[in-house]
């Protein structure tokens, strides 16, 4: 008798390494379009960054979001959770949108044109918000858990250059 055994590197909800690029200035481009995933009460999301800087400094920003709020435009979502690259100021920025606005913003120098890690642990309504597996703050977000439906999207804002976005994973824990 034969037994196929199939053994998993990780626990996903969804992994995928490719790798979506947006070079157009005030614009803003969907990760993935058939992304549809709901989070976890427990859960881990990350994806790795990298902005290349060209002319004009601005910022190159990174989300998740509920699906409902992409726009194809830099209008930024009402509800997210955002990583970016200042290419003017060489720094990394953290945040989140709450009601249209933005609640939370920690910067760190950078070089641009590295690649960067963001990663963003859900317990609840509580997220912890991590940089390269630094913690560097820690958020209550009463709206995570109101969408059935999350997307990645990636946001050239004032900037000139182009964003790369790779491997982006949700992980139960």
């Amino acid at each position: 008798m034969f037994v196929s055994e199939i053994y998993a590197i990780e626990d996903c909800l969804y992994y995928n390494t490719t790798e979506v690029t947006l070079g157009s200035r005030n614009s803003s481009k969907i990760y993935d379009s058939n992304l549809e995933l709901a989070f976890p009460s427990k859960c881990e999301i990350s994806f790795d960054y990298q902005s290349v800087k060209s002319g004009n400094g601005g910022q190159h920003r990174y989300f998740i979001m509920p699906k409902t709020m992409y726009n194809s435009s830099t209008t930024q979502p009402n509800y997210g959770l955002w990583s970016d690259h200042e290419t003017n100021q060489n720094k990394i920025g953290f945040g989140v949108r709450d009601n249209n606005s933005t609640v939370s913003h920690v910067s760190d120098p950078t070089t641009i044109g590295n690649w960067d890690n963001a990663k963003w642990v859900k317990d609840g309504t509580s997220v912890k918000v991590y940089y390269n597996d630094a913690l560097k703050t820690t958020q209550t977000l009463s709206w995570i858990n109101n969408y059935s439906n999350y997307c990645f999207s990636m946001m050239i804002w004032s900037a000139q250059g182009t964003s790369h976005l790779k491997n982006v994973k949700v992980k139960s824990l």
